[in-house]
């Protein structure tokens, strides 16, 4: 599969996750800001799935 296939399927499936693509792309910039080493991207990588792991738990205990 060519890379450009890949990223048209990737790209396919964060649509189809009825999250708000526009949103979602300007809290990314944002948080990109303060990233200045590959230290500062792993450990906002580790907090954003942390977070996102509390807040499906928190959603799926009501």
């Amino acid at each position: 599969m060519s890379n450009t296939t890949l990223r048209k399927n990737q790209k396919n499936q964060l649509n189809n996750t009825g999250i708000n693509q526009q949103k979602l792309r300007a809290f990314a910039g944002e948080l990109a800001k303060d990233i200045h080493t590959q230290d500062d991207l792993a450990k906002l990588s580790a907090s954003l799935v942390k977070m996102t792991i509390e807040a499906a738990l928190y959603h799926f205990q009501k």
